[in-house]
């Protein structure tokens, strides 16, 4: 893999004896190929086992104390994120397999609308490329923007390049449904296709989006009842998104009682015992919808009640 090349031989080059290694949770069956190249080269490794579920969560602390010389992430690009340690970004993107032309004009009836934007996770960005000409060979105008590293690239918590006003429709490619979720809770006007490399399917996803809409809306009643708020702000390097101070002020002016609860990695059975009526996370914005169902407390991000009509009329606690 080429990327993979150029980061191992910058570690040569460098003389880095030891390094830690996060990997994305979809890429933990190579890591007995990833200890035989590194030791194979004479760098010592040390695998997390820690979710890393972006490169928002960069562990240069831990790798410190195991004297390690460099991070290495993998399956994730970089994110901006300031390091006390050397940090490398091997992306892992895999090749077009031949199926997935074939997979293209099977459906091809399924792609009915006059103009798309195309997104996919990391990983696939390079089949864009392919999905681009076929839909061009059937008469459609397509947009591919670079917002990250790569064409059409989206993040679970950016999914800026799928944003296009003059496109009718969004496709997104990818394994599982991380990356077409954030799609239908992020953008809230714009039919979705998912293409399920998983599954080899090409499906319209649209209507699932009113689940999570009356899911939001129903939160929001919550929170216009609730009496006491809790914050909920992560410590990891690239997931300080807010003031947790400047909000905490915002929502106690609507009359509430607000904690701020500081985390590593957020999770619900953290929170048992903890009396409040609802949460408001500031952390990583996939928590909701993803961990929706695991919370007994109501929870919405910050960035979704502003998105979705939070204002201090349509929230404050009328009983004041």
């Amino acid at each position: 893999m080429e990327d993979f090349e150029k980061v191992l031989e910058e570690i040569k080059k460098k003389n880095l004896k030891r390094i830690f290694v996060q990997i994305a949770e979809g890429l933990k069956n190579q890591i007995e190929f990833l200890k035989k190249k590194f030791e194979d080269n004479g760098i010592e490794v040390i695998f997390s086992l820690e979710p890393t579920y972006g490169a928002c969560d960069v562990r240069d602390d831990e790798a410190k104390r195991f004297g390690c010389d460099a991070i290495i992430h993998i399956g994730h690009s970089n994110f901006g994120v300031k390091t006390s340690l050397p940090t490398f970004y091997i992306h892992w993107i895999f090749e077009p397999k031949n199926e997935f032309l074939n997979l293209l004009e099977n459906n091809k009836d399924k792609f009915t609308h006059n103009s798309y934007v195309l997104v996919a996770s990391l990983q696939y960005v390079k089949y864009l490329k392919i999905l681009k000409e076929f839909l061009e060979s059937l008469g459609k105008k397509v947009y591919l923007k670079k917002v990250l590293e790569y064409e059409g690239q989206i993040l679970g918590c950016n999914v800026a390049a799928a944003i296009e006003k003059d496109a009718e429709a969004i496709i997104v490619v990818s394994e599982g449904f991380f990356y077409p979720l954030g799609l239908l809770v992020q953008i809230k006007d714009k039919p979705i296709i998912y293409i399920d490399l998983e599954k080899n399917e090409v499906k319209d996803i649209s209507e699932l989006r009113k689940k999570y809409e009356k899911i939001i809306a129903w939160n929001l009643v919550k929170f216009k009842e609730a009496k006491k708020v809790g914050l909920l702000v992560s410590w990891k390097k690239g997931q300080i998104f807010f003031d947790p101070f400047k909000v905490k002020r915002e929502i106690e002016s609507l009359g509430k009682e607000v904690y701020i609860f500081a985390f590593d990695e957020i999770l619900p059975e953290k929170l048992e015992g903890i009396n409040v009526d609802f949460l408001i996370n500031l952390a990583c914005p996939r928590i909701f919808p993803d961990d929706l169902e695991r919370y007994k407390i109501p929870i919405l991000n910050y960035s979704f009640l502003k998105l979705y009509g939070f204002d201090k009329e349509a929230v404050r606690d009328n009983s004041e």
